[in-house]
């Protein structure tokens, strides 16, 4: 008796495993639908004010090859 194609195989499993996980997506899909946790409100939320620092200036002769700073 011949051993199975080895690319036949692994087509099968191929298939298997996308059907699986295309299977597990639309769960996690039906999940997201009856979530009774989700908040039903629709308002923004007010976020602050971001403060940004300037970054300081650097001088190329303090860097080497690889950007590694110079003792």
């Amino acid at each position: 008796m011949d051993a199975p194609n080895p690319i036949l195989i692994t087509v099968i499993n191929m298939v298997i495993v996308f059907a699986v996980l295309y299977v597990l997506g639309l769960l996690i899909k039906f999940i997201h639908y009856i979530d009774p946790t989700k908040s039903k409100s629709k308002k923004p939320v007010k976020v602050g004010k971001v403060i940004t620092k300037k970054p300081k200036p650097v001088s190329s002769y303090n860097y080497i090859f690889n950007g590694l700073r110079l003792p």
